[in-house]
């Protein structure tokens, strides 16, 4: 997963979630094609394998992200877009609220294919603690390829 330029959050964000994005898309480019419909505060690309890569794009208003879906089903580097208002957004919690550990989600590539779990949480546990490891799988064998997710939580 990569982030683009991250800003001052507002108290709410609006999040648009954009699929079928071409694999050689980068959060530069993302940016390019949401911009203009409002300030965006962060955009997280996310690489997935079969599937391509989708982008969640963080707006300071309401409005700006009801724009950017009039960009569903337009054409982009050969593929239609998919954009969809987010499912699940996460917000900062209310001021009364004690302050929660944040949270840093990887995407690791071009592992060693000997590479295990263990390995993984052992060398990312100096940097915080390690709350989920999810390593994709080849479909026809089920062995674990060269690619994991890690959720780390930090103070």
């Amino acid at each position: 997963m990569m982030r683009g330029n991250v800003q001052s959050p507002p108290s709410r964000l609006a999040t648009v979630h954009v699929a079928n994005l071409s694999p050689a898309i980068h959060t530069e480019m993302v940016r390019s094609i949401f911009a203009h419909f409002g300030q965006i505060v962060d955009i997280r690309l996310v690489a997935s394998g079969a599937q391509g890569p989708y982008a969640f794009v963080d707006y300071s208003t309401e409005a700006a992200a009801e724009a950017a879906m009039s960009m569903s089903g337009q054409d982009f580097d050969g593929r239609r877009l998919r954009v969809e208002r987010a499912k699940k957004s996460e917000y900062p919690p209310p001021p009364n609220v004690a302050p929660q550990k944040s949270k840093a989600e990887i995407y690791v590539g071009n592992m060693a294919f000997n590479t295990t779990l263990e390995m993984i949480k052992a060398y990312f546990e100096k940097f915080g603690e390690v709350n989920d490891i999810q390593m994709v799988r080849d479909r026809k064998t089920g062995q674990h390829v060269i690619s994991a997710h890690l959720l780390i939580l930090c103070d």
